[in-house]
């Protein structure tokens, strides 16, 4: 599996058409919290967007095959590494993040705190950690780590597959073990103001059906260049219940972003 070392961890990386280097754009995909990782990306849109861009997937800080520390689960520190691991694939150019859910809350962030390295955001059901979001985060899967001691449950995960029980395992450690609940928990609320200071292009995809309508909103109504689209039918997991459609709105978007550039370099 392809490794890097970014501020002292290390994180797995997987890259799909090219390298960062030429001259097609690079996206950045940042998948959500403790029950998630790279796949949920390269076994949907990441490969069709590859057609198009130079592809960086990655297992953020503790999830999936990346190293897992006790400590350093702020969005702060989720940025930081962002643009280690950048730095590590020395990838200087601002890049595209594509964000699910706690992904979004990382990529508002860096959009945020870096804007000179963000060429532009795609926020799929996108949290921006306001109103006490940060608690709610962990509050399901902490319900879940609960009851991990309960005999049927321990009898399930017994015979249960090894992806299952590599998820469960996951779960406990980030929960149990490591600073992540806290981290979130006291983590400074991203402000009305910061939202409005985001200046790079932003697509925000949202299940009509979704309990984050309100953020959605909110960050429609914040941020100056937003587009926000609602999928029909669909809810917060509007990415396993329509990618086909939300990698056709991603791949037009990010179509009409480079040719709005084009423009603007040769006006």
């Amino acid at each position: 599996m392809p490794e890097l070392t970014a501020n002292g961890l290390r994180f797995h990386v997987v890259q799909l058409g090219g390298d960062g280097h030429d001259e097609r754009p690079v996206v950045v995909f940042l998948h959500g919290l403790i029950m998630d990782n790279l796949s949920s990306f390269y076994y949907t849109l990441a490969p069709r967007v590859a057609q198009d861009a130079s592809v960086v997937l990655y297992d953020q800080r503790g999830h999936g095959r990346t190293e897992r520390p006790a400590t350093g689960y702020t969005p702060d520190d989720a940025v930081t590494d962002l643009m280690g691991v950048l730095d590590a694939l020395d990838i200087t150019r601002p890049v595209h993040l594509i964000g699910n859910s706690y992904g979004g809350t990382v990529a508002l962030a860096a959009a945020a705190q870096r804007p000179e390295r963000v060429a532009g955001l795609v926020l799929i059901e996108g949290i921006p950690l306001m109103s006490g979001w940060g608690r709610r985060l962990v509050e399901m899967p902490q319900a879940l780590v609960a009851d991990f001691d309960q005999p049927d449950v321990q009898d399930y995960l017994s015979r249960a597959g090894r992806k299952i029980r590599r998820m469960a395992r996951t779960c406990e450690d980030l929960l149990v073990r490591s600073s992540l609940p806290v981290d979130l928990a006291e983590a400074p609320e991203m402000t009305v103001e910061e939202l409005a200071s985001i200046r790079c292009p932003v697509l925000a995809l949202y299940g009509e059906q979704s309990d984050m309508l309100e953020e959605a909103a909110l960050i429609d109504s914040a941020v100056p260049r937003c587009k926000l689209h609602l999928l029909e039918g669909c809810t917060h997991s509007v990415l396993m219940e329509a990618p086909d459609e939300v990698e056709d709105e991603i791949r037009a978007w990010l179509a009409a972003v480079a040719s709005a550039e084009a423009r603007d370099e040769d006006g």
